[in-house]
C-alpha cells in the first residue's frame, strides 16, 4: 500500500468517501469531491472494500456505500461528537 502525505487523516478521508457514494459515484467524481491523487484514491477504495464498506457494482463502474459501511457512518459520527463537539468537521453536508 502506497502511503500518501495527507492533511488529513486517513480515516477522515476514508468517512468522507463513505459519505459521497452513499449515491453512487464513477472514481472520477470521488476523486474529485475528496480531492485526492489517483493513486491515493485506489488504495482507499480498495482498503474500504477489503472492510465490505464499499462495493462496486460491475454493470455501472460505481462505487456504492454498502449497508455496514452507512452503520461505519453514524457510528464515526457519534463518536465525533462526542470526543470533539465543539471542534467537529461535519460531514454530514456532503
Amino acid at each position: 500500500m502506497q502511503t500518501c502525505i495527507l492533511k488529513r487523516s486517513r480515516l477522515q478521508i476514508l468517512t468522507e468517501i463513505l459519505q459521497i457514494c452513499k449515491s453512487p459515484q464513477i472514481k472520477t467524481g470521488i476523486m474529485q469531491e475528496v480531492n485526492l491523487s489517483f493513486s491515493c484514491l485506489q488504495d482507499c477504495l480498495q482498503q474500504l472494500q477489503d472492510l465490505c464498506l464499499i462495493e462496486v457494482h460491475p454493470d455501472t463502474l460505481k462505487y456504492a456505500t454498502t449497508k455496514k459501511g452507512v452503520v461505519f457512518l453514524a457510528k464515526w459520527l457519534q463518536l465525533q461528537e462526542f470526543l470533539l463537539p465543539e471542534e467537529r468537521v461535519s460531514i454530514e453536508t456532503r
